[in-house]
């Protein structure tokens, strides 16, 4: 199964909802006071910084799964705000959608949602692995993406079906948010 990852980002999302406009990839933004800050996504017309926040692999610290991983990011996106920019966080276990556009963009786009939300890649960390503030962030984006909680944490609550542990897919607070 495809499905969005940082990859095909531009591809499944970017070219269709912003076709006029061109998107600068992973390259360090001139600026003394950010170092060597590369963001995922930048657009200079409109002041734009998309950080894909994934977390799929054990060799890689994630967004999620690594304390100093979500410190850096939190410093990162303080910086580009100093600096005009709206930053835009997508986490790997949220699907383009029409809402998911809405909420992130502010855009009235109708977006043929292909992918279901949630947790649908065999390889991406789930709950149960990450870190304090990893869970943390989780939580917070969960409440931020309230037009699709109930598919992500219905996805979760098929990966406990399949694995038959719930304590493989969450632990501590999350199971406590989906009331196991």
């Amino acid at each position: 199964m495809t499905f969005i990852y940082e990859k095909n980002f531009k591809e499944l999302l970017l070219d269709k909802i912003y076709p006029n406009y061109d998107w600068i990839t992973n390259r360090t933004v001139p600026n003394a006071k950010l170092g060597n800050c590369r963001p995922d996504f930048r657009c200079e017309e409109l002041k734009i910084i998309i950080e894909f926040n994934g977390d799929r692999c054990d060799t890689y610290p994630g967004h999620y799964s690594s304390t100093k991983r979500i410190i850096t990011d939190l410093n990162k996106k303080e910086r580009f705000e100093e600096m005009e920019y709206k930053v835009i966080e997508y986490p790997y276990f949220v699907q383009p959608s029409t809402d998911v556009i809405k909420l992130l963009f502010g855009l009235d786009y109708h977006y043929n949602q292909i992918f279901p939300q949630g947790f649908i890649d065999e390889k991406a960390k789930l709950p149960a692995d990450f870190c304090e503030l990893g869970v943390n962030r989780f939580l917070k984006e969960l409440e931020y993406f309230s037009v699709i909680k109930k598919e992500i944490t219905n996805s979760l609550r098929k990966k406990i079906n399949e694995l038959g542990d719930y304590r493989l897919v969450v632990t501590g607070p999350v199971k406590e948010y989906l009331k196991l």
